[in-house]
């Protein structure tokens, strides 16, 4: 069906034609994809009800074409039209001419005819501006440390996590205007696209790797950071999880993407990415633990980007061997197989397990908090708030 909005009757002219003689018929009109309207501005004189209205009939699919006035005639304006998908238009000063009508109606206009006015101004979008997040945090005494302070975050996440008292970790310089009134500091950091955080999970055969990546991932997913475990051969994690909506798995680096990569290959291949946290997984055994000790001390990696997951262990016994760094103790939980068959991580099940993880998902988080403001780090004018 042709739609002609405009002032004068046409419809002698173009057989089959409704008139729609003012704004409101418009308005009231619903097209189709295979209508034709023929909107005038001296129908709607209103610029932004104008736009509005062709930006309706648009959305349901009709073709538009827009008749003006000359003095409407401006670049912007033209490239407004197009990005609504209006192709066809014509401005007239002093008489309109019939036959240009006649001519958009039949020999319709592509993208490419109009090529000049969507490419216009798009160089200014080549290059994306940097990523800027204005936030609030308590400030921290100067008498308590970085890692103390992270202490106390972790417990009251639940889980047990032991670190060194002696390791004192470090915080980034920045420019931050306390606010005395509330006891809180403003900070602005710029946050280029961040590198995902590179988790190696080291171990022997059978030691339970490729759960603890399992159900890691299903934390770090549940904290919005999408994570994508990285074995040597898909099983059997590919049998454990659900395919739509559980845990990533590849056999080797995926596309970016994802924020945290959880990788279990046995050997450190050259060119592979540094990891930033190595996780230690063993059973509760003095030869196997010194074995893996060994291992990374012969890879040069320091001990403070270790932690330990002794899994099968009573956490009430001693351990076998005593480890400086941060550990996480794994009780035996015969609810693992369940787990499996159900094809749901155990953390999602048993909230329990969930604590005892948590700690390591938290650190994980913390990471890549790190990475992402790893870009400069700019001075504002703090707001009060």
């Amino acid at each position: 069906m042709l739609y002609l909005a405009f002032p004068t009757d046409l419809r002698d002219r173009y057989k089959k034609s409704e008139w729609l003689v003012y704004g409101k018929m418009v308005s009231e009109t619903l097209f189709t994809a295979e209508d034709i309207l023929v909107l005038s501005e001296w129908t709607i004189p209103d610029r932004m009800e104008l736009v509005q209205t062709m930006y309706r009939v648009r959305q349901q699919g009709a073709r538009v074409i827009f008749i003006g006035p000359s003095i409407s005639e401006t670049e912007d304006f033209k490239r407004q039209l197009c990005l609504m998908g209006v192709y066809d238009f014509a401005f007239f000063a002093d008489e309109i001419v019939l036959g240009t009508i006649d001519h958009l109606i039949e020999h319709p206009r592509s993208p490419i005819d109009v090529k000049a006015y969507i490419d216009h101004g798009s160089d200014g979008l080549t290059q994306m501006p940097p990523v800027v997040d204005v936030y609030e945090e308590e400030t921290v005494p100067d008498s308590l440390t970085q890692e103390e302070s992270n202490e106390r975050k972790n417990a009251g996440k639940g889980g047990q996590l032991f670190r060194r008292s002696k390791d004192k970790g470090t915080s980034s310089q920045s420019n931050e205007e306390p606010d005395s009134s509330n006891g809180t500091v403003r900070r602005k950091f710029t946050w280029p696209n961040p590198k995902a955080v590179h988790i190696r999970i080291v171990g022997e055969p059978g030691c339970g790797k490729t759960f603890v990546a399992w159900n890691l991932a299903a934390l770090c997913n549940q904290q919005e950071l999408p994570t994508a475990v990285i074995e040597e051969s898909h099983l059997p994690l590919a049998d454990w999880t659900d395919i739509k909506s559980g845990v990533h798995v590849y056999q080797d680096t995926p596309a970016k993407g994802y924020r945290v990569l959880l990788d279990t290959r046995p050997q450190m291949e050259q060119g592979r990415a540094q990891p930033d946290l190595v996780i230690a997984v063993t059973w509760p055994d003095k030869i196997r633990m010194e074995r893996i000790g060994l291992k990374l001390h012969q890879e040069m990696i320091p001990m403070h980007q270790v932690c330990w997951v002794i899994n099968g262990h009573d956490a009430g016994l001693p351990l076998p061997t005593m480890i400086d760094e941060g550990y996480i103790v794994l009780p035996h939980e015969p609810r693992q197989y369940a787990a499996m068959h159900m094809k749901r991580p155990l953390v999602e099940l048993v909230a329990s397990y969930s604590s005892l993880l948590s700690p390591i998902a938290a650190r994980i988080s913390d990471l890549f908090i790190q990475n992402s403001k790893g870009g400069k780090i700019e001075d504002v004018d703090a707001a009060r708030v």
